[in-house]
């Protein structure tokens, strides 16, 4: 029995790169079905998981935004 690498609702790509997707359930030891909008329809398709991996949020450490009154440090 595979290991499950992920839990519903959790976000993923394709480790090739593609569009981020939302984990909707298992449909196997070792498949997930995932959902995700294109931007004109909503699809749903299922991958092995290990062609997937947790998506990671761009981040913007280092950046600082000044303005006339405050400083944003992100």
């Amino acid at each position: 029995m595979a290991e499950k690498k992920f839990k519903t609702g959790d976000d993923v790509v394709l480790k090739s790169g593609g569009p981020r997707m939302t984990i909707n359930k298992y449909v196997s030891n070792d498949s997930v079905k995932c959902d995700w909008y294109n931007g004109t329809d909503f699809t749903s398709r299922t991958f092995l998981q290990d062609q997937l991996k947790l998506y990671e949020s761009p981040t913007n450490h280092g950046i600082i935004i000044s303005g006339s009154t405050r400083n944003y440090h992100y």
